[in-house]
Parts: structure tokens; sequence; C-alpha cells
């Protein structure tokens, strides 16, 4: 697993072969077979890991951990992804990689959506305590920020996050005055 969480981390689940893996490991074919049947169960486990590292362990973790007030999460969300885009491994986002790819199982596809899904509610959380209207649309629009943030940072613009970072302050500042929807 270990492998295969690096190399599908670097290259895409799509672009790394069980050679690759079965190499990396030096393990038998038939070991892997006993333990993940085909890649796609690999695959499946690679992004629950990604899942609990990434969301669990760090952005949730650290977010809450840094930033006592929920506005000055949300915008910290943004802080964190400027920290994560200046390591040298950065290698981008293994969902939005996968939605992106093609080829992938329907099951693959709406694991990675899963993933992605539940970062986008843990935003609608943290709109909800700042006691703003609306928190499933602003949450929907922070996430569309933080996404569009990791692919320019993917293509190498490693100042993406504080560019968004600007964008979700002036929304956030404009949702506290917009009109009220109409029922």
């Amino acid at each position: 697993m270990r492998t295969a969480y690096d190399l599908f981390l670097k290259n895409g689940i799509r672009a790394t072969g069980i050679d690759a893996i079965i190499a990396g490991a030096d393990i038998a074919r038939m070991t892997f077979y006993r333990n993940f049947g085909a890649k796609d169960d690999l695959a499946l486990a690679f992004l629950d890991e990604h899942g609990r590292r990434w969301t669990d362990e760090w952005l949730k973790r650290e977010v809450l951990r840094r930033y006592a007030e929920p506005r000055e999460r949300l915008l910290g969300m943004f802080d964190l992804h400027h920290e994560w885009f200046q390591q040298r491994r950065f290698d981008g986002c293994p969902f939005i990689k996968t939605l992106l790819e093609t080829g992938h199982s329907p099951e693959i596809r709406r694991a990675a959506a899963r993933h992605m899904a539940a970062v986008r509610q843990f935003i609608e959380g943290l709109v909800k305590e700042t006691g703003l209207k609306g928190a499933s649309e602003l949450a929907a629009s922070w996430h569309m920020l933080l996404k569009g943030a990791i692919v320019a940072a993917s293509q190498g613009n490693r100042e993406a996050a504080r560019t968004a970072r600007q964008a979700a302050a002036i929304l956030l500042a404009s949702w506290d005055r917009r009109a009220p929807r109409a029922s």
C-alpha cells in the first residue's frame, strides 16, 4: 500500500501500472492479488487512505487547531493550501486527478467525488458556524476557489492559494451584504 500510495500520488492512478507497484514494493504478483484482488481495489484503498491523511489528519485538524473564529478558519484554509503548494513534493490533488483522468471505473470516480464532497461538507460546517445564510451555496463557491487554486498550483502557480484567498475574502465580505433570496 505504501508503494502504491506514493506512485498514485505522484503519477495518478491510471498512469501507475500493477507491474510498477509490484516492483516498487518488491513483492510477488500473487501477494498483490491475494491482498487486493485488482488494481481498482488498491485504488479505492488509496483514495480512502488519502482522505484520512489529507482531509482528516491534516486539513481539518490544522484548520481547527490554528484558527479560532469561523471566518478565520475559512480564510485559513487558503493559508494551509499555500503551505502545501510550497512543498518540494507537491503533486496536486489525487481526487481532482482521478476525476479528470479518463478510463476509471464508476466506483473509483464515485469514491474520488465522495472525498471531494467531504471537504465541501467540512467547509459548509464552517460557514454555518459564521451564521451566514446560504451555507451550502457559499460552501460550494468556497470549494470551487480551493479546487481552482489546486489546479493552478499543479500548473506551476505556487502563489495560487494567496490569489484565491483574496477572492474568498471579497466573497465573504460581499456575502454579508447580499440581498436575501426570495423563497
